[in-house]
């Protein structure tokens, strides 16, 4: 049963459940439905290829190959690396995906006055060439660095200019090493890239962040729009001690290709959640879900104890599906519902529960000419389109 458990929390995070309204559409045939989840994966092909030639990509990834410009030996002079955290914040998955560093020693904050001036890539010595700033001046109080946009350039035809940077240091307790890790996450970055007169990157991103304790190292709070052609990426999302909340997307040339959004209840002081809400979204194809999941682990807590009041698998069925509501969407019409069903007669996509007992678990999508099918070959599909569509978006940063 705590199989199954952490199985619904799996499916909750996968699912999601929709926070918007869908337009009213015809639904659609079983054979439709089937078609339109079988080209996800032709889609996300086409979408990484035109990816793969995206001028403000390339960029990104000649500027992080070249050498560190804050360098001094008098301070510690990669204490943090401004740049590789603004390039990991310019994916939605930076905000997840974050890297700390096993260090037990503090290091100073990027000190960001400290360093405003201009940096200039000197071609011909391959070093760089630094005017500071003038502090009677505040016109140039920033960070700006000129530097050649491919191998092949011959001037520095790109800028990147850091208008504003904070972080904050986060000291996180390691059970196991019985050691602290130290690092830093940023808390303010506005930057934007220009390859020359064209702007290519834009970069606003503002966060509040668990700086120690049980969850140090979370955010509280992040709102992240970033531009980086030919793509736009937004993630805002939220948490206190009873919700939880998270809204993002991709836009590829004006359309979303990708979207979620969530919203989690707790009850203050517990890490489990008592309902969960949201949507995942890959082009046109939608799966929304809601989950009771604090009346679902009644349930399984119930069946395991052996004090349930359900004595057949149909009981169990309807009860479980009594707190999920989840479906699939294309275009705003309904192709298939979801269900889980516990059986005693296995499919080939079938998860094994209890094998002394005999008692399998599949996940099917039931169309609306109440049809059924496995929908575990289909999600296994669509996660793996997402893992490699981000994989890929990592991939061309440099990661």
């Amino acid at each position: 049963m705590k199989k199954i458990i952490a199985m619904m929390l799996m499916l909750a995070s996968v699912f999601f459940i929709a926070c918007e309204d869908d337009d009213s559409k015809d639904p659609l045939t079983a054979e439709e439905a089937q078609e339109e989840l079988q080209n996800l994966g032709t889609e996300m092909s086409t979408m990484m290829t035109n990816m793969q030639n995206a001028e403000g990509m390339q960029v990104i990834m000649k500027l992080n190959s070249m050498p560190y410009p804050f360098v001094n030996t008098s301070k510690s002079s990669e204490s943090t690396q401004i740049l590789k955290n603004i390039e990991n914040y310019l994916l939605p998955t930076g905000v997840l995906n974050k890297s700390k560093v096993n260090n037990n020693t503090k290091e100073p904050d990027f000190d960001f006055e400290y360093w405003w001036g201009t940096y200039t890539w000197d071609i011909e010595h391959q070093v760089w060439s630094i005017v500071f700033d003038d502090p009677a001046s505040t016109a140039d109080d920033k960070i700006v660095i000129n530097f050649p946009s491919s191998e092949t350039a011959t001037t520095n035809d790109a800028t990147l200019t850091i208008h504003d940077y904070a972080e904050t240091e986060i000291e996180e307790y390691d059970d196991y090493w019985e050691d602290y890790y130290y690092y830093n996450e940023p808390s303010t970055i506005v930057a934007d890239l220009y390859l020359n007169d064209k702007k290519i990157v834009d970069v606003n991103m503002s966060a509040t962040w668990i700086a120690s304790g049980e969850k140090a190292g979370e955010p509280s709070d992040i709102d992240l729009d970033v531009y980086v052609v030919p793509f736009n990426f937004h993630v805002d999302m939220s948490q206190n001690s009873t919700t939880g909340d998270i809204n993002a997307w991709i836009e590829y040339e004006n359309k979303k290709v990708f979207s979620v959004g969530l919203d989690v209840a707790f009850v203050s002081g517990e890490d489990s959640p008592t309902t969960v809400s949201g949507y995942i979204q890959l082009f046109d194809v939608k799966f929304k879900a809601t989950v009771a999941l604090a009346e679902l682990e009644t349930i399984f807590d119930a069946l395991d104890e052996g004090t349930s009041p359900y004595t057949t698998l149909d009981e169990i069925n309807a009860a479980v599906n009594a707190t999920i509501d989840a479906e699939v969407l294309v275009d705003g019409a309904k192709a298939a519902d979801i269900i889980l069903e516990f059986t005693n007669t296995p499919s080939t996509f079938s998860f094994v529960i209890d094998e002394t007992e005999g008692i399998y678990l599949d996940i099917l999508f039931v169309y609306t000419d109440g049809t059924s099918q496995s929908a575990v070959p289909y999600f296994a599909s669509f996660v793996a389109s997402i893992e490699q569509f981000f994989g890929a978006l990592n991939g061309y940063y440099g990661k």
